[in-house]
């Protein structure tokens, strides 16, 4: 019993733990300066990749390439 009632304290702290997690680094990546894209790339990559990146995030198709891999509805697999 004492170890169910402890599992599951636990568990329910987990959450707010997980929220916070969240919220930190979503908050982080809007507060600092310059945008994600240009946080990840290297300094030693040219203006012209490094303007296809931009432009391909910006189009939207690599967050559609991402989760293409995703199902369209639950259970198709």
């Amino acid at each position: 019993m004492r170890l169910l009632r402890y599992t599951l304290r636990r568990l329910l702290l987990l959450i707010p733990v997980l929220l916070a997690a969240l919220f930190v680094t979503f908050f982080l990546t809007r507060i600092l300066p310059g945008n994600p894209l240009q946080r990840v790339i290297s300094p030693y990559t040219s203006e012209e990749r490094r303007a296809e990146m931009m432009r391909e995030a910006l189009s939207g198709s690599a967050l559609l390439r991402a989760v293409s891999v995703l199902p369209a509805r639950p259970g198709n697999g």
